[in-house]
This record gives structure tokens, C-alpha cells and sequence, in this order.
């Protein structure tokens, strides 16, 4: 149905993306390799005030978050504190100048 209001097939809806996807996952993977190289931790603290933040946002208590908060969850937390960082170290070091 989604290819139908677009007036496309699925082939050439792939073949849209398939650029952007590439991007993301070059871009997440040196992410991932930069935070390996440097040797960034996601602490307790860390995870925690994050876990805090996504309660917050879904506007729950980190006790009413809990049932959810699986293995998954986890990875996905450090994954994203570890990703934070990353990026946080890219910008710091960042020569930027104004055109």
C-alpha cells in the first residue's frame, strides 16, 4: 500500500534508500571504532542517567521502565552512551570555522 501511494515499486523504494542506509552504517561503524579504539566505558552512572532520561521521556518511572529493561535494552543503552561519547570526542577535536 505504501508503494501504491507513492506511485513506486518496492524495487525502487530500495534502490532510494540503499544510499542513505549505506551512509548510516559506514557512519555507525566508525562510531563503534572510535569508541573501541579510545577505549570509552559505559559506566554504571552513565547507563543509569540514561536509563533515567528514557523514562522520562516515555514519562515513566525507571521502576515502571524495568519489565522492558532486558538484555536488548541494555545493549542498546551502552551502545548509545558509548555512541554519545564517540561523537562528544569528534566534536571536541573538531577545528571548526566559521564561513
Amino acid at each position: 500500500l505504501y508503494c501504491q501511494m507513492l506511485n513506486t515499486t518496492e524495487e525502487k523504494l530500495r534502490e532510494e534508500a540503499r544510499g542513505a542506509a549505506v551512509v548510516a552504517i559506514k557512519m555507525q561503524t566508525t562510531i563503534e571504532q572510535i569508541a573501541y579504539t579510545e577505549k570509552l566505558e559505559a559506566t554504571d552512572e552513565d547507563i543509569n542517567k540514561l536509563v533515567e532520561a528514557i523514562a522520562r521521556q516515555n514519562r515513566m518511572t525507571v521502576e515502571q521502565l524495568k519489565p522492558y529493561y532486558d538484555a536488548e535494552f541494555e545493549k542498546a543503552v551502552i551502545k548509545s552512551v558509548l555512541t554519545s561519547k564517540a561523537l562528544r570526542l569528534i566534536r571536541d577535536a573538531a577545528d571548526v570555522a566559521v564561513v
